[in-house]
């Protein structure tokens, strides 16, 4: 709670934390405010609106929509070859970057035997574009036309319209 009243020479403030309960936190706490009166009352008006206004703004900001594990790693299979997608056993093993928070990352794999497996590729999908880089090739963007119809329908599921899309879009991880 806080009060503001005049006082001669200026305003007093008093400041009184409290409780969920309503009951004093911490003792109470005034101080006078010299100058001109009014003027510095409207001015602590104006900054304790201004910060309530920008607080409720962030507040009230929608977190940034993302791709979950499952949609990155049908992406990250889409952006094989035709012939890799038809090796026996083909599957994506995911792991995360922390130097790289935005992509997920994931290294396809075949079963070339009874005990082998085939690092096929290694790509790095953007959670927030559903755009899949090589995670091996410096800034080597993959695209076919199977990723870019899946990548299509995440992103309308996504609510991402183009204009957005080109905010949001980046370099790959090893740009």
């Amino acid at each position: 709670m806080t009060e503001f009243w005049e006082v001669s020479g200026g305003w007093e403030l008093q400041a009184i934390l409290l409780l969920p309960d309503g009951r004093p936190f911490a003792r109470e706490e005034s101080f006078t405010l010299p100058g001109r009166g009014l003027s510095v009352m409207k001015r602590l008006f104006v900054l304790a609106t201004l910060f309530s206004v920008i607080g409720f703004a962030f507040a009230s900001e929608p977190a940034r929509r993302r791709l979950n594990r499952g949609q990155t790693e049908r992406l990250a299979l889409a952006a094989l070859t035709p012939e890799q997608r038809k090796l026996p056993g083909v599957g994506a093993d995911s792991f995360d970057d922390p130097e790289a928070p935005r992509f997920m990352f994931f290294t396809i794999v075949w079963d070339s035997g009874p005990k082998d497996s085939v690092v096929v590729a290694n790509f790095a999908v953007d959670a927030y574009t559903g755009d899949v880089w090589s995670a091996t090739s410096s800034c080597d963007e993959i695209s076919n036309r199977e990723l870019r119809a899946l990548q299509r329908t995440f992103r309308h599921a996504l609510r991402l319209s183009s204009s957005e899309y080109k905010r949001l879009k980046t370099k790959g991880p090893l740009c």
